[in-house]
């Protein structure tokens, strides 16, 4: 069995990573542990010349890279008890697309991903949620934990 564990925010990615863990654990599963970087030009496009841009993109690559050391916390955890993971940053633009994708490829038997249930109508109206765009959209089952 393979589960797929999406992660997005540190604050967040504990209690999703535990119950992955769990899963995997209890089933002897193995573990992709997957953060979709988003794209940082997708929500300025048009906004910035190309010599700006240059610039950030510099800039950008100077700092260390942040989102490695996130993925590896939880990794390091899951590995402490035992389960198999390997760990994925995935730039992309759409994290539904970017997890449905990997899913497929890598053949997955579960995709387990968190979400926050406050503003669940609003979010169905105006926004949803990856974890509701998710559930909508995937031929493979879907987990969704609430922080």
């Amino acid at each position: 069995m393979k589960i797929l564990v999406c992660i997005s925010t540190a604050e967040h990615a504990a209690k999703v990573v535990e119950f992955g863990c769990r899963l995997a654990t209890e089933s002897a599963a193995q573990v992709l542990l997957l953060h979709v970087k988003p794209n940082p030009w997708k929500h300025c496009k048009g906004y910035l010349e190309d010599v700006e841009r240059k610039q950030i993109d510099e800039d950008l690559s100077c700092l260390p890279d942040d989102l490695e050391q996130f993925v590896a916390e939880p990794r390091r955890a899951m590995e402490d008890e035992g389960v198999a993971v390997n760990a994925v940053v995935i730039e992309s633009d759409d994290p539904v697309d970017c997890i449905l994708l990997l899913a497929e490829e890598e053949e997955v038997d579960l995709i387990v991903v968190g979400a926050a249930g406050r503003h669940f109508f609003m979010e169905r109206l105006f926004q949803p949620s990856v974890a509701a765009r998710l559930l909508k959209r995937s031929k493979r089952p879907v987990l969704v934990v609430p922080y």
